[in-house]
């Protein structure tokens, strides 16, 4: 009967199936299997609970499974690129793994749905040959074709320069709920993994105290992230730990930006900034339809801010004040 229907219809069909009932359709023939891989990047994904890159002492006791990783008949072709640079042997060897404190030796940990199990596998973590470069994609075409309810991102990060190598495009880890922990040894690292490499419902973004210096300096990284990475997350959450003068530019940034630009359908969503050590905020000039509450010792703030160029894009914000200062932007 499904040979019958039309390819959309099919796929309409298989969006309603878990990824165990998808894994049996492609077990029936050479058709169904092609179907699948040829649509999987819109169709359920395996799902765990947590991808961790580095040893975080163990989740609860969980017993722990090592997945060997010796090279075998992989389906894997090389592109131009990678032959080109394998020709005579590579003469800088690529590392996997990229850290704010160097290299080393890390495993990635996977924890199943149900908690009953954790999986350790360990891959090179310097790609020095052709065995190498088949067990790492193998490996990470795995992953990538996995969503996972939560994650570890602090110490380490897949190259994102061997991703590119490997798939010739930036692929993304699927994450529901991610958390991230920026501090000046790490926010080099950390913001290429964001800006390449990760997709999530969820996405928050802990920026530790730094100097303003730093954060100058990955301001526009991070503002990448918010107006053009509405295709790879939902709501995005920054909390600051800065001087009142860096929240201030922050603020008026984000408003210039709402207001003036031509283009604003690339912006995530759900936008919320916390501004630690900051208990008030002057409200923009370009705000309009303000609303002010106040209970007991907290401050709330809405209105609207119009887009200059098309009056019917329209964004509404919230600022809280209490202790410190939060600003939520949705647009209508």
């Amino acid at each position: 009967m499904l040979y019958s229907l039309s390819s959309e219809t099919k796929l309409d069909i298989f969006k309603c199936l878990s990824y165990q009932q998808l894994l049996a359709f492609k077990q029936t023939n050479v058709y169904m299997r092609d179907f699948v891989n040829k649509y999987e990047g819109e169709l359920a994904k395996e799902k765990f609970t947590m991808i961790c890159l580095g040893d975080i002492g163990g989740f609860n006791g969980i017993p722990r499974k090592l997945i060997n990783t010796k090279a075998e008949d992989f389906d894997f072709s090389m592109t131009k690129e990678i032959e080109e640079k394998f020709k005579n042997g590579f003469k800088k060897p690529i590392p996997l793994f990229l850290s704010g404190h160097g290299t080393g030796e890390i495993d990635i940990y996977l924890e199943k749905v149900d908690k009953s199990e954790e999986y350790v596998l360990r891959l090179p973590p310097i790609i020095k040959s052709k065995e190498d470069i088949q067990i790492v994609y193998h490996y990470l075409n795995k992953l990538f074709k996995c969503s996972f309810k939560c994650s570890y991102f602090e110490d380490y990060i897949i190259n994102p320069e061997l991703i590119e190598l490997l798939f010739g495009e930036a692929k993304q880890f699927y994450v529901q709920n991610c958390n991230i922990s920026i501090q000046n040894r790490n926010i080099k690292i950390l913001m290429r993994l964001i800006l390449n490499n990760l997709a999530s419902e969820y996405h928050r973004i802990s920026c530790q105290p730094m100097g303003d210096d730093t954060m100058k300096k990955y301001k526009d990284d991070l503002f990448k992230v918010l107006l053009n990475g509405g295709d790879k997350f939902g709501k995005v959450n920054v909390m600051f730990y800065c001087t009142p003068g860096f929240y201030k530019n922050v603020y008026n940034q984000i408003v210039e930006y709402v207001a003036t630009s031509k283009d604003v359908s690339k912006m995530v969503a759900i936008i919320i900034f916390d501004f630690s050590n900051c208990k008030s905020l002057k409200l923009h000039d370009k705000a309009t339809n303000v609303e002010i509450k106040k209970l007991n010792d907290k401050k709330s703030t809405t209105y609207q801010v119009v887009n200059i160029h098309d009056p019917t894009v329209k964004f509404s914000f919230c600022n809280e004040e209490s202790f410190y200062v939060r600003i939520t932007i949705m647009k209508e």
